[in-house]
């Protein structure tokens, strides 16, 4: 794993490195926005491996980055080159709805597209019922060359395809079928959770169902070093939703399960296993210091002890007002946690919103020793929402940036544009931004530099100066500096008069560097 000084080194690198990126205000380093005059979204994200970047979604538009829709909601394919650039553009569609749930590609460079569809013509020709789930093989080109078609008379929905050691797969969701796929399955009662295990030619190895005699499901599966598989979904038992985790050897028969949470109203999102451990990310309803609103959550369990987990950690993330939803993580620089949360608080960790929605990025830690310590957070968005429509947002590490796929109704700040009611969106960020400000995992951490008040009207409060700083700069998101402060002292008060409304950043210059900046907002 990586040591925490080795992280500090990259931080020094990567400023000295992008010391005129940091200059000129550029968080983002690319960011567009894809769609057409109709309703797009954009789930989910992958780098290519040879270069680019794959997001894929749903759309109802047949303009603009659309070439045509068949009907309902499509599914589409965009293809960029690493900077964000429009390579193509697929759509797979019939006269009904197709949703994208999941994107993975393989060593042989064809990406895998796990799409829920219920129509029966067009690019799916076969429907058992309901929505069914399919498999579309597509080449690094955009060239669809197979699919796989799974599922029953009655509703199923996929939520993730997982890679096997054995070069197969593993298809989670839920179901109301005991037909079709399912048809050796025994039906539970309700929607049941079901696990369908691949082959590498996609070839049906087993199908079995999970769950009580309620409504439950899988969100998300991880094979083990063992090959035995781990799921993660939600329960329903009593009047409640439960987590709910469950181990099984390779051929799907049940080891272990259990149901890790009390709380009601909790919505499972995604399982990272790392390091012996497994991170389980959900929200909740619950509140957190009487705030309302959803909340993001991630729970830390080792190993099943017997038949109980042993919880080590947990951390809930929220702001004092509004709503804070998890929508992905991802492991980063092997030993810290990066999150995507869609929040509209504007307050504690998720301060400065451009506006409605914004997609924050935040990075903490998560190893043994200082887990959950809150490293940064970013606000990446405009003066509308982005991520609220489907509360949906995904991310891959792209050596030391973030590249995000997610949903867009903004034209300004962090968007470039924007073609109808709601468009697809992707952008290349640093998440590294502000880390190294504080946090005791850094041995020679100093407090933030912190802007009060904030938002402000007249003047701002600048305290926490470093020692070695000599001015205070302000400039606009553009880079263009509006005010230059000779600071004597750990604090400075700057007047505003003649400011424009809007969202600034406050950097202390050094004799011979820029220091990270902290937002604030003047009304």
């Amino acid at each position: 794993m990586l040591a925490i000084p080795n992280l500090k080194r990259i931080l020094l690198a990567w400023y000295v490195i992008s010391l005129p990126v940091i200059a000129s205000g550029q968080a983002v380093q690319w960011s567009f926005n894809y769609g057409g005059s109709n309703t797009d979204y954009l789930t989910r994200v992958v780098k290519g491996r040879e270069g680019g970047f794959l997001a894929a979604g749903h759309t109802f538009s047949s303009d603009t980055d659309i070439p045509f829709n068949t009907g309902l909601s499509d599914a589409w394919m965009i293809s960029t080159d690493d900077e964000g650039n429009k390579d193509y553009v697929a759509v797979l569609g019939g006269s009904s709805d197709e949703l994208v749930k999941d994107l993975i590609q393989r060593e042989d460079s064809v990406y895998l597209v796990l799409i829920n569809s219920n129509s029966s013509d067009g690019d799916f020709p076969v429907n058992n019922g309901s929505f069914d789930v399919w498999v579309k093989c597509m080449t690094s080109g955009g060239v669809s060359i197979e699919g796989f078609h799974f599922g029953g008379s009655s509703n199923d929905e996929a939520f993730r395809i997982v890679p096997t050691h054995d070069n197969g797969y593993l298809i989670v969701g839920r179901t109301g079928s005991f037909d079709g796929t399912f048809s050796n399955s025994i039906s539970m009662g309700g929607d049941d959770a079901f696990c369908i295990r691949l082959d590498a030619q996609f070839q049906v190895i087993w199908a079995r169902k999970y769950g009580s005699e309620d409504n439950d499901g899988f969100v998300h599966a991880v094979v083990l070093p063992d090959s035995n598989l781990m799921f993660y979904g939600s329960k329903h038992i009593g009047i409640t939703d439960k987590l709910w985790l469950m181990k099984t050897n390779p051929e799907g028969e049940v080891i272990d399960e259990e149901c890790p949470s009390h709380l009601t109203g909790t919505y499972p999102v995604c399982m990272l296993y790392h390091a012996d451990s497994y991170y389980l990310a959900r929200n909740t309803d619950n509140t957190i210091n009487n705030t309302p609103g959803q909340h993001a959550d991630i729970i830390v369990f080792d190993e099943f002890v017997g038949d109980t987990l042993e919880q080590r950690m947990g951390i809930t993330m929220g702001g004092i007002t509004g709503s804070d939803i998890i929508a992905d993580m991802k492991i980063y620089n092997d030993e810290y946690l990066l999150c995507l949360i869609v929040s509209n608080s504007n307050s504690g960790m998720f301060p400065a919103n451009h506006g409605g929605y914004d997609i924050y990025t935040l990075l903490m830690t998560s190893g043994f020793v200082n887990w959950g310590e809150i490293l940064s957070t970013w606000p990446l968005g405009g003066s509308d929402n982005e991520g609220w429509a489907l509360k949906s947002a995904s991310l891959c590490v792209d050596e030391d940036m973030a590249v995000i796929a997610s949903n867009s109704y903004s034209s300004d700040w962090d968007l470039p544009a924007h073609y109808g009611q709601g468009d697809g969106w992707m952008l290349r960020t640093n998440p590294l931004l502000g880390v190294g400000l504080k946090g005791s995992c850094f041995p020679d951490a100093r407090p933030a530099m912190v802007v009060s008040p904030n938002p402000a009207e007249d003047e701002i409060l600048v305290s926490g100066i470093p020692d070695e700083a000599a001015f205070i700069t302000i400039t606009d998101l553009a880079g263009r500096q509006v005010s230059r402060t000779v600071v004597d002292g750990s604090s400075v008060n700057i007047p505003l008069s003649g400011l424009p409304s809007g969202m600034y950043l406050v950097r202390a210059e050094a004799k011979d560097r820029v220091l990270p900046p902290v937002k604030f907002v003047r009304r």
